[in-house]
């Protein structure tokens, strides 16, 4: 057979015979039609083109820019071997905010340039998105009138069970009462007026937290001061009645003695992200703390507590709380140096720790951890070696091993902080990550957000003004929140 020359250029097949006979003619043929079949390749080993397969992920927008509270949208293709584009399934993530899986992206609280990550088998696009502050001008709010909430009787506090749209109110005297389909319910939830004392000072019923699985378990636990002059902390189950809890499942949980004076009870509870539950306890009530309550670990006044309730009965001390090991320490304490934190709050987005401490003669403050730095855990606060930012017993005093507010501010006109929560609420975008605060001196709100570790966009709010005697803040279910007043009226802040 005479040779057959065969050269193989990209795109085509060009076949040269030498000399073709007649009987080589059908195998010539035949490898003819093999390689127009196989068809050409550009590699070294002539076979056939590779399928593409992907090699990266590409986000778009590659940059984005958006207020806080804010949204974009993102999408993603993916780039093949061969150049071509293709779709792919993706996997979403993203810091700075939270991100759907179509990839919608709602900006967090805190300015930055954050990250948008789009994810497909071991390949990963990322785009950029920078979260802007929100300026005053652009977020117009109020507040609302709950109507007939005027018929509270000094309410001190506000809450709601997790996925529950009533609202229960903490009254003084010794009454939860349930506000829902716009009015009050007849039928007080709880009446412990016959336990509670109310008649001095800053006495009375001052705490509510319902338990976090409280659609399951019915669990409530309350703080009150009794008849004679103690801080109490007590559990009750719901009845039947969704409307009414049980009276006669009260456990007593914990007692704590107190000076026989009427002042810094504070009593404030919530449960923590770690599903602990906390108690805020004030130094005792004596002026200046003469006794040193709040820089003392060997009793439980002055302290922010930390508490396992979920048995039965009583408490156990988690065995991370700061102090367990410390000789002569309260394993209860989880944080100290406070003179009367009359109201704190978590951040239910994130965990972060915000506490309104009362202060004696000239400043107010407010004291900030967040939870990636311990959530306060062994924190001093320095009461009453400080009052707020400044030396209180001595001048130039030593501030080692002090952790200083996250914002402080002068008496007169006001006088007396009182500690709220951050906004998580979906009525107000804008807002979301910001810190509200009050003064039962002067009743109008203040805001702050605490962004690396300090109070940043320092705002005054002239469309939030309740009157003055600003108790308590509430927040519902769904993060919305509330201003309570000593008059009895309930507002929300709401959008304009």
């Amino acid at each position: 057979m005479e040779r057959l020359s065969v050269t193989l250029n990209p795109g085509s097949v060009r076949m040269l015979p030498r000399r073709v006979s007649s009987a080589a003619r059908p195998l010539f043929l035949l490898v003819s039609l093999c390689l127009v079949i196989a068809g050409c390749s550009d590699d070294d080993n002539g076979g056939p083109n590779p399928v593409p397969t992907l090699v990266a992920i590409e986000v778009t927008p590659a940059t984005a820019s958006v207020q806080a509270g804010g949204t974009a949208q993102f999408s993603a293709i993916g780039r093949m071997s061969d150049s071509s584009t293709s779709s792919v399934t993706v996997t979403w993530t993203a810091t700075g905010g939270t991100i759907t899986a179509a990839g919608n992206y709602t900006a967090g609280s805190t300015a930055g340039t954050y990250a948008v990550t789009a994810t497909s088998g071991t390949k990963s696009g990322t785009a950029s998105v920078t979260v802007t502050a929100v300026s005053p001008g652009d977020i117009s709010v109020g507040l609302d009138f709950l109507p007939g909430s005027g018929g509270f009787t000094f309410p001190t506090f506000l809450s709601s069970p997790p996925g529950d749209a009533r609202l229960f109110v903490v009254e003084r005297a010794g009454k939860i009462r349930i506000y829902k389909a716009g009015a009050i319910v007849a039928t007080p939830f709880l009446d412990i007026t016959s336990l509670v004392k109310s008649d001095a000072g800053e006495q009375g019923f001052v705490g509510l937290a319902f338990d976090p699985q409280y659609a399951t378990s019915g669990r409530f636990f309350v703080s009150y001061v009794n008849l004679a002059g103690e801080s109490v902390l007590a559990s009750y189950i719901v009845s039947a009645n969704a409307d009414v809890a049980n009276a006669g499942s009260r456990i007593e949980r914990l007692v704590v003695p107190h000076p026989p004076i009427a002042y810094h009870y504070s009593g404030g509870l919530a449960f923590g992200p770690d599903g602990f539950l906390y108690m805020a306890l004030g130094d005792g009530g004596e002026s200046t703390d003469p006794n040193d309550h709040g820089q003392k670990l060997d009793d439980l006044l002055g302290n922010l507590l930390r508490l396992d309730v979920s048995g039965a009965t009583g408490y156990t001390i988690p065995p991370t709380n700061p102090f367990v090991a410390t000789a002569g320490a309260r394993g209860e304490v989880w944080a100290y140096g406070l003179r009367n934190p009359w109201r704190f709050s978590f951040d239910r987005a994130n965990g972060d720790l915000y506490i309104g401490d009362v202060g004696q003669d000239t400043r107010e403050e407010i004291d900030a951890s967040t939870a990636a730095t311990g959530g306060g855990k062994g924190l001093n606060y320095g009461w009453a070696t400080m009052e707020g930012t400044t030396c209180y017993r001595v001048a130039g005093c030593d501030q080692s091993g002090l952790t200083l507010p996250a914002l402080d501010y002068a008496h007169d006109p006001r006088c007396s902080v009182t500690g709220g929560y951050v906004y998580r609420g979906t009525a107000i975008p804008a807002l979301q990550g910001t810190y509200f605060y009050s003064d039962y001196c002067v009743g109008e709100l203040h805001s702050f957000r605490y962004i690396g570790g300090a109070a940043t966009d320092l705002r005054d709010w002239p469309t939030l003004t309740a009157g003055n005697n600003v108790v308590s803040f509430g927040e519902d279910a769904a993060g919305e929140l509330y201003v309570v007043t000593r008059s009895g009226g309930i507002y929300r802040i709401g959008p304009r």
